[in-house]
Protein backbone atom coordinates (compact mmCIF):
# COMPACT_ATOMS: atom_id res chain seq x y z
CA UNK A 1 0.00 0.00 0.00
CA UNK A 2 1.23 3.47 -0.81
CA UNK A 3 0.08 6.80 0.53
CA UNK A 4 0.47 10.53 0.22
CA UNK A 5 2.18 12.48 3.00
CA UNK A 6 1.12 16.04 3.80
CA UNK A 7 2.75 18.51 6.16
CA UNK A 8 0.98 21.76 6.87
CA UNK A 9 -1.06 21.25 3.71
CA UNK A 10 1.98 20.68 1.48
CA UNK A 11 2.29 17.44 -0.50
CA UNK A 12 5.58 15.97 0.74
CA UNK A 13 5.63 13.29 -1.98
CA UNK A 14 5.64 15.95 -4.70
CA UNK A 15 8.26 18.03 -2.91
CA UNK A 16 10.62 15.06 -2.58
CA UNK A 17 10.28 14.13 -6.26
CA UNK A 18 10.61 17.76 -7.38
CA UNK A 19 13.90 18.09 -5.49
CA UNK A 20 15.22 14.81 -6.87
CA UNK A 21 15.27 13.05 -3.50
CA UNK A 22 13.31 10.00 -4.61
CA UNK A 23 12.12 8.02 -7.61
CA UNK A 24 8.60 7.72 -8.93
CA UNK A 25 7.61 4.07 -8.81
CA UNK A 26 5.43 3.98 -11.91
CA UNK A 27 3.93 0.61 -10.98
CA UNK A 28 2.18 2.09 -7.94
CA UNK A 29 2.01 5.80 -8.73
CA UNK A 30 -1.46 7.33 -8.63
CA UNK A 31 -0.42 10.99 -8.76
CA UNK A 32 -0.33 12.26 -12.34
CA UNK A 33 2.00 15.14 -11.41
CA UNK A 34 4.84 13.02 -10.07
CA UNK A 35 6.25 11.82 -13.43
CA UNK A 36 6.40 15.40 -14.72
CA UNK A 37 8.09 16.56 -11.52
CA UNK A 38 10.65 13.79 -11.90
CA UNK A 39 11.35 14.76 -15.51
CA UNK A 40 11.91 18.37 -14.40
CA UNK A 41 14.20 17.36 -11.52
CA UNK A 42 16.17 15.15 -13.88
CA UNK A 43 16.49 17.94 -16.47
CA UNK A 44 17.73 20.31 -13.74
CA UNK A 45 20.17 17.74 -12.29
CA UNK A 46 18.62 17.95 -8.85
CA UNK A 47 19.24 15.50 -6.03
CA UNK A 48 19.99 11.96 -7.15
CA UNK A 49 19.95 13.10 -10.77
CA UNK A 50 23.29 14.88 -10.10
CA UNK A 51 24.93 11.49 -9.67
CA UNK A 52 26.57 9.74 -12.60
CA UNK A 53 24.13 7.28 -14.14
CA UNK A 54 26.21 4.29 -13.01
CA UNK A 55 25.72 5.42 -9.39
CA UNK A 56 21.92 5.58 -9.70
CA UNK A 57 19.96 2.41 -9.03
CA UNK A 58 16.19 2.53 -8.67
CA UNK A 59 15.14 0.99 -5.34
CA UNK A 60 13.10 -1.75 -7.01
CA UNK A 61 16.16 -2.86 -9.01
CA UNK A 62 18.38 -2.71 -5.90
CA UNK A 63 15.92 -4.90 -3.95
CA UNK A 64 15.71 -7.38 -6.84
CA UNK A 65 19.52 -7.71 -6.91
CA UNK A 66 19.61 -8.19 -3.13
CA UNK A 67 17.01 -10.97 -3.29
CA UNK A 68 18.93 -12.69 -6.07
CA UNK A 69 22.21 -12.45 -4.15
CA UNK A 70 20.63 -13.79 -0.98
CA UNK A 71 19.41 -16.85 -2.90
CA UNK A 72 22.85 -17.42 -4.41
CA UNK A 73 24.94 -16.65 -1.33
CA UNK A 74 22.47 -17.82 1.30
Amino acid sequence: MTGTVYQVGANVNRALVAEGHCWVYEKYNQDGQLPDLQVQAKAQNKGLWKLPEYDRTPPWEWRKKRRLLSRICG
